[in-house]
C-alpha cells in the first residue's frame, strides 16, 4: 500500500516509480503552496512544511488526523462528502474551501485535488492548497463597502460614473441618468470618449490617466446628452483601489452649464459696461478740444486779427485728439502675423535708445541689469516697444527732480521673462494702485489714462501679467512677466 516518500523515511512506494521518488519528494517538500496526500478514508498520509505553517499544526499532528477534522462543513452548505465522492469519477476537483487553523480561526484556500492510483482498484488523493485568506478578507471588505456605499453612489446628487481601466463605462447613478437622459444599459460597455466633445478629449484623457496612476484630478469638458445637446461638466476623477492596485475610476461630476452661461452673460455685461465707460470718456476727452476748435473757427470767421496764435492753439488741440485716437487704436488685438521670435534684451535696448534724450533732459539715468543669458521669446515687437515706452515714460515723469530708473531682466523657472522697471519717485498710494489702467483715470495734469490701459492690453495679448508695487516716498516697481512661448502661456492660463 502507501508508504511515505519523505527523505528521512523509507522511500519505497506503491504508486510512484522508484526513479521518480526523489524528484517528487523534492517538489512536494519545496513547493510554495500547501501540499498533502490523503487516502480514500480521508486520513492524512503526508504534508509539507507550507501546509503546516498555513494551519498552525506540526507534521506529526496532521499525520494523525482525518480531513474532516480540519475541513469546514457548515449546515446548509454544499454536500462536502458528496463532492469528495464525485472526485473518483472526475479525477480532479477544484473549489474554494475553509480549513480550521490550530488556534481556532478559519483559513480560506483554493483546493486542487487529483487522484494518484496505487493499485488497479485503489488510489490516494494528491491535494494542493493555495492560501486565499488575504484575498477573501479583501473581498469581504469590498462587499461591505459596496453595501455601505451603494445608496451613496445611486442617490448622490452629483453625477457619478464608474469606468474601467480601459475607459469603458461600467455603471452610472440616477443623477447621471436624469441629467443625460441615458439609461445604464445604453452606456454600459461603451468607451466614455464616445460621449465627450472631440475638442475636449485631450483634457478628459489627462484626468483619467492621472486617476489610473493613483492620483485625483479636476477638470472641465463637455459631454453629450441623449437628445443631442451638450452640457458642460466639472469632473473629479478618483482611483478605485483594491489593495495597492487601481482597478477602476470614479468620475464625479457637476453640471456647470448654467453657471458657465451665467458667467458668460456677466462677462458680456462687463464688456458692455467697459465699452460704455470708454465711450463716455472718449466723448468727454474729445469734446473739450473740439469745443475750443469750434470757438476759434467762429472767431476766425469773424475776421479776428493775430491769427497765428490761434492757429498754434488749434494745432495743439488737434494733436491732443490725434494722441487719444492713436492710443485707442493701440487697443486693437495684434495680428498673429505680428508675432515673431525676439531678443528681449534687444527690445529693451532699442526702447532705451528712443528715450535717452528725454531722460537726459529730465536728469534721469537708466541702469540695466540682465540676470544671466536670456532665451528668445515670442512677441509682437512694435506692441512690446510701445508697452515699455509707456512704462518708462511714466517712470521718468514720476521723478521731476531726476533719479535712477533700474531695468532688470530675468528668465524664470516657469519659462517666463520678467521685466522689472523701478523708479525713485514719490510712489503711488495703495488705494489708487487698483485704479491704474482704468480709462481716463490719471494722476497727471495732462494725462488721459489710456497709456496704462494700452499697456495692460498688450500684456494680456501676450498671455502675460503686469503687477505694480509701490512704497510712498521710495518709488514704484512695475513687473511685467511674459511667457517665452505665447502658446504655452495661453495653455497655462486655461489651466488656471
Amino acid at each position: 500500500m502507501y508508504k511515505s516518500f519523505s527523505p528521512d523515511e523509507d522511500n519505497e512506494s506503491g504508486f510512484i516509480a522508484p526513479a521518480m521518488i526523489p524528484v517528487f519528494a523534492y517538489a512536494f517538500r519545496e513547493a510554495l503552496i500547501g501540499m498533502t496526500v490523503v487516502n480514500q478514508q480521508g486520513d492524512i498520509l503526508e504534508v509539507n512544511e507550507v501546509l503546516c505553517r498555513m494551519l498552525g499544526y506540526t507534521r506529526q499532528e496532521l499525520l494523525g488526523m482525518n480531513k474532516d477534522d480540519i475541513v469546514y462543513a457548515a449546515v446548509g452548505t454544499e454536500d462536502w462528502v458528496s463532492r469528495w465522492k464525485e472526485l473518483a469519477e472526475t479525477q480532479r476537483l477544484q473549489m474554494e474551501k475553509r480549513f480550521r487553523h490550530k488556534d481556532g480561526h478559519w483559513v480560506w484556500a483554493m483546493l486542487n485535488v487529483s487522484l494518484l492510483p496505487v493499485t488497479d482498484d485503489s488510489y490516494v488523493y494528491y491535494v494542493q492548497l493555495q492560501d486565499l485568506t488575504g484575498r477573501k478578507a479583501m473581498e469581504e471588505k469590498l462587499e461591505r463597502s459596496r453595501q455601505e456605499l451603494g445608496p451613496l453612489f445611486e442617490y448622490n446628487p452629483d453625477i457619478v460614473c464608474i469606468v474601467d481601466m480601459q475607459g469603458h463605462i461600467v455603471s452610472i447613478n440616477s443623477t447621471m441618468r436624469q441629467v443625460t437622459g441615458y439609461e445604464t444599459g445604453e452606456l454600459a460597455g461603451h468607451h466614455c470618449q464616445r460621449f465627450i466633445y472631440p475638442e475636449d478629449l485631450e483634457t478628459a484623457a489627462e484626468l483619467f490617466e492621472a486617476a489610473k496612476s493613483g492620483r485625483t484630478r479636476t477638470g472641465e469638458f463637455n459631454v453629450s446628452r441623449k437628445d443631442g445637446s451638450w452640457i458642460t461638466v466639472e469632473v473629479n476623477t478618483l482611483p478605485i483601489q483594491v489593495g495597492s492596485r487601481v482597478e477602476g475610476i470614479y468620475a464625479i461630476a457637476k453640471d456647470v452649464t448654467r453657471r458657465r452661461e451665467t458667467e458668460e452673460r456677466m462677462r458680456t455685461s462687463e464688456k458692455l459696461s467697459a465699452v460704455g465707460q470708454l465711450a463716455a470718456g472718449v466723448a468727454h476727452e474729445i469734446r473739450n478740444p473740439l469745443t475750443a476748435l469750434k470757438g476759434f473757427t467762429q472767431f476766425l470767421q469773424s475776421g479776428a486779427e493775430g491769427k497765428q496764435e490761434y492757429y498754434e492753439i488749434m494745432m495743439s488741440e488737434l494733436n491732443r485728439i490725434d494722441l487719444i485716437l492713436s492710443e485707442l487704436l493701440m487697443l486693437a488685438k495684434p495680428k498673429a502675423s505680428e508675432f515673431a521670435w525676439l531678443n528681449p534684451e534687444l527690445v529693451i535696448r532699442h526702447v532705451l535708445a528712443l528715450l535717452e534724450a528725454q531722460a537726459i533732459l529730465k536728469n534721469v539715468e537708466f541702469l540695466t541689469n540682465v540676470d544671466g543669458s536670456l532665451s528668445g521669446m515670442m512677441g509682437a515687437e512694435n506692441q512690446l516697444k510701445q508697452l515699455f515706452v509707456n512704462l518708462l515714460k511714466n517712470a521718468i515723469e514720476a521723478m521731476p527732480d531726476g533719479g535712477i530708473i533700474t531695468i532688470r531682466l530675468q528668465e524664470q523657472a516657469d519659462k517666463r521673462i520678467c521685466f522689472a522697471i523701478a523708479d525713485q519717485g514719490n510712489g503711488i498710494p495703495e488705494d489708487l494702485i487698483d485704479k491704474i489702467g482704468v480709462p481716463f483715470y490719471t494722476t497727471k495734469d495732462q494725462g488721459s489714462g489710456l497709456g496704462m490701459m494700452v499697456s495692460r492690453k498688450i500684456v494680456e495679448e501676450h498671455k502675460g501679467t503686469l503687477q505694480i508695487e509701490s512704497v510712498m516716498g521710495e518709488g514704484t516697481t512695475v513687473y511685467v512677466r511674459l511667457p517665452i512661448n505665447r502658446e504655452s502661456g495661453e495653455m497655462e492660463g486655461k489651466r488656471k
